[in-house]
């Protein structure tokens, strides 16, 4: 029972190390005044002013200077298609990416820790308590 019980935490806690990503919003401003850049680490996504949606995987896109170079896709009305080329960030109006949330990764894993331990002790004290009390 309990290799069964520690099983199950371990394959929770794998699944939650993955982590726990949030989408960020840059904002063409702190691109253009040096504040932030998007990661290349990450993907990317882009949607200018004409309603178009660019999205490029991490180490598909680079920022030279006021322009976004890359390869992706876009879309438009639904509509994907390849894309490869440019896009000025006076063209962009939102551009998003998926961070990593560390601090809620590590609360989470610990969360689940916390509960397979009081899981285990009641289990224990539970075991203890069918042999000090036998019927």
């Amino acid at each position: 029972m309990i290799n069964i019980m520690n099983i199950s935490i371990l394959i929770v806690s794998l699944l939650n190390f993955v982590g726990c990503y949030s989408s960020e919003k840059i904002l063409k401003e702190d691109i253009i005044n040096g504040i932030s850049k998007p990661d290349p680490k990450e993907e990317i996504f882009i949607t200018t002013m004409d309603s178009i949606k660019y999205h490029f995987n991490a180490y598909n896109y680079q920022l030279l200077n006021d322009t976004i170079y890359g390869q992706g896709k876009s879309s438009k009305n639904g509509i994907e298609s390849p894309f490869d080329g440019k896009i000025s960030v006076d063209h962009i109006l939102i551009i998003e990416q998926n961070q990593a949330d560390t601090g809620t990764t590590t609360g989470l894993i610990l969360g689940i820790m916390a509960v397979g331990v009081v899981a285990a002790g009641l289990l224990i004290l539970a075991l203890m308590s069918d042999v000090f009390n036998p019927d």
